[in-house]
Order: C-alpha cells, then sequence, then structure tokens
C-alpha cells in the first residue's frame, strides 16, 4: 500500500494504522486487513493499475445489494479510483441450515425490483467489462437485453481475441435464431442479481452465515 493511501485512511479514519498483512480476496487486487491503534480491523483491496472506475463500480454494486435488506454485504467505508476500504468481516463456520437460508435470503434479494432491467452503469465481472446500460428496446425485454448485452458482448470479446471457430460462429447464429422461445418470459419484474456468484464471492460471517462479495450487479 503506498504511504499516500496510507495516509489518506489515517486521515478518513482519524486512527493510525498499526499494522497490516495480506489476505485472499483480492483476485486481480491487492487485499489486506489492516489494524488501527484502537483495535478495529478494516479491509482494503488496492490497485494502482487499476480497471477504471472499477472500485467505485464495487462501492455501488454493494451499496445496492443492501437495499434488499437480504443478504449482509460488507459496509463500504471510502472508495476512490485505487482503493475501496470496506468493514472486516470475521469469518466463521456455517450454521447448521446454511445453503437453505442462504436461498431463502437470496429468493428474497431477487423480489427487489426495479423499473427496467439492466443498471443504471456499467461495471465488471473480474477484470471484463459488463454492459448494463439497456437501450430503449433492452429495457423492458429480457431476452433481448440478456442476447445483447451477456451472450453476444461476451462472443463479440472471444471473436476479437481469436477464441471463435466455424463450429462455433455456426451454432450462435443458431442460438441467435432460437433465442426469443428459449428465453420466453411472462413479463417477470427485473430482479436485482448479484451478477458473479460463485463459491469465491461470498464468505461465511461469525455467526454462521453467508455474506456477499465482489458484485457485478445489474
Amino acid at each position: 500500500m503506498k504511504d499516500l493511501t496510507k495516509n489518506k485512511i489515517e486521515e478518513i479514519l482519524k486512527e493510525k494504522i498499526t499494522n497490516q498483512y495480506f489476505v485472499s480476496g483480492g483476485c486481480i487486487n491487492d487485499a489486506k486487513i489492516l489494524h488501527t491503534d484502537s483495535g478495529k480491523q478494516f479491509f482494503i483491496k488496492t490497485n494502482y493499475d487499476n480497471l477504471p472506475g472499477m472500485f467505485l463500480n464495487e462501492a455501488n454494486g454493494l451499496r445496492e445489494l443492501l437495499k434488499a435488506n437480504a443478504i449482509r454485504v460488507p459496509q463500504v467505508i471510502y472508495v476512490e479510483e485505487d482503493f475501496i476500504l470496506l468493514e472486516a468481516i470475521k469469518s466463521g463456520t456455517k450454521s447448521n441450515n446454511f445453503f437453505e437460508d442462504f436461498g431463502r435470503r437470496f429468493a428474497r434479494l431477487h423480489k427487489y425490483t426495479e423499473k427496467h432491467f439492466g443498471f443504471y452503469e456499467n461495471n465488471y465481472i473480474g477484470s471484463t467489462p459488463q454492459i448494463n446500460v439497456p437501450d430503449k428496446n433492452e429495457q423492458n425485454d429480457w431476452t433481448s437485453f440478456y442476447f445483447n448485452k451477456r451472450l453476444k458482448f461476451q462472443f463479440d470479446l472471444a471473436e476479437k481475441n481469436g477464441f471463435t471457430r466455424e463450429e462455433l460462429c455456426k451454432a450462435f447464429l443458431q442460438l441467435e435464431d432460437r433465442i426469443e422461445k428459449i428465453l420466453f418470459y411472462d413479463y417477470e419484474k427485473p430482479s436485482l442479481l448479484h451478477g458473479d456468484l460463485w463459491s469465491g464471492n461470498f464468505m461465511i460471517d461469525e455467526s454462521g452465515n453467508a455474506c456477499l462479495i465482489d458484485p457485478a450487479v445489474y
């Protein structure tokens, strides 16, 4: 962590950082636990060669998940272009009905709805841009949004980077012809999604419950 960042955090917290050590959870970033002179702990991710707006997007995603009041997320304490400072959540062990409870909480999360599909800003899934801002047609058409902003976007990236072959191109054209039937929906409301849910993007807190981290919200 750069001295400038350290000084900035001490100014924000109005405390001195007395110790810091690396932890897992950064993936493409450096992740650390910070200890302060009052005994408090905080979690920080830094990246000085950062993708534009990545930490700001992450903070907005965490705040959006918090609105649903369904699953715990770490509190955003401060965010800038080069770092995000979060509540440090202590790890625990799974409760007896962990996954059943997790599923029920996700059901509540998905009941948090909006008027339109997508999101008010684009963000990232890992280090890959995720395009969320819908065009006028996609706002109210999940099939159109999902095909254009998820499937076709990824296909175009693969094609650009030389990862497609003739068989895949033909299959993708067939999918495009059938996507309306495959993803037909009966006017479901747009539901809040974590967007990048896998085993590395949730943790078990000190009470044995799930906590969501590293979202790619839309």
